[in-house]
């Protein structure tokens, strides 16, 4: 009998703030990168489905929630390097 193998999984709210709707990540503290690829992908595809729009295209803030990170934690695009 094949064992069974554990589930992991990343859930994508969706909220409309005062100011701009947001779509959160809740994500395992162990995330990959790998698996980080495919939460940021799938949000991608969602942020591009609500928009309209094939693009992050600023109508709708994405968060990543992770209860180790600090949320002044950000990631310079150009190189990916942690700011």
């Amino acid at each position: 009998m094949a064992e069974a193998k554990e589930l992991r999984t990343a859930s994508l709210t969706f909220a409309r703030e005062a100011e701009i709707p947001v779509l959160t990540a809740r994500v395992p503290s162990t995330l990959t990168a790998e698996e980080f690829g495919h939460v940021a992908r799938n949000a991608y595809d969602l942020i591009s489905k609500l928009t309209g729009h094939p693009c992050m295209s600023g109508r709708i803030k994405f968060a990543v929630d992770d209860m180790f990170l600090n949320p002044l934690t950000k990631v310079d695009l150009r190189n990916g390097q942690m700011l």
